[in-house]
């Protein structure tokens, strides 16, 4: 996490009902919603079950399984910006072991499409707002260390 992050003041008031919602359903059905979101990348990106940081992590769908569990904390708190941190901290992982930081993007793809077909309308909602927002920082993290 960056000293950025670190110094991030706490959400301001109550996390809402919508959000408390979806981070316990992600909770309790992380491996199905990642399951179905690691099925939706394959379908974008048929590569992503033969790149290396599958090979050497475990299956798409438990790679696929811990952004669920960063989704749902930051769900639960109220803060985006830790589920962006985490993004930021893999799209440098995957640089480090020469995977295609793209791919960074595309889970976040699979999973919010997954999510927001697959959860109740008000958790859908925020869950999907989520994802929208790191989707948009993706780009401007660094793909290295400074």
């Amino acid at each position: 996490m960056s000293s950025e992050a670190l110094r991030r003041p706490a959400p301001a008031g109550p996390v809402d009902h919508n959000a408390r919602y979806a981070s316990a359903l992600l909770n309790s059905s992380r491996r199905a919603y990642a399951a179905s979101a690691a099925e939706r990348l394959l379908a974008l990106a048929p590569d992503s079950a033969d790149r290396p940081a599958v090979t050497s992590f475990g299956s798409l769908q438990d790679e696929i399984a811990v952004r669920v569990d960063h989704l749902s904390e930051a769900l639960a708190v109220g803060c985006p910006e830790l589920f962006q941190d985490h993004l930021a901290w893999l799209k440098v992982a995957f640089k480090a072991r020469d995977v295609p930081v793209d791919l960074v993007r595309q889970e976040v793809v699979g999973l919010r499409d997954a999510l927001a077909s697959e959860m109740p309308d008000g958790a859908s909602a925020v869950s999907v707002r989520y994802l929208d927002e790191a989707q948009t920082r993706i780009a401007e993290m660094p793909a290295e260390l400074p």
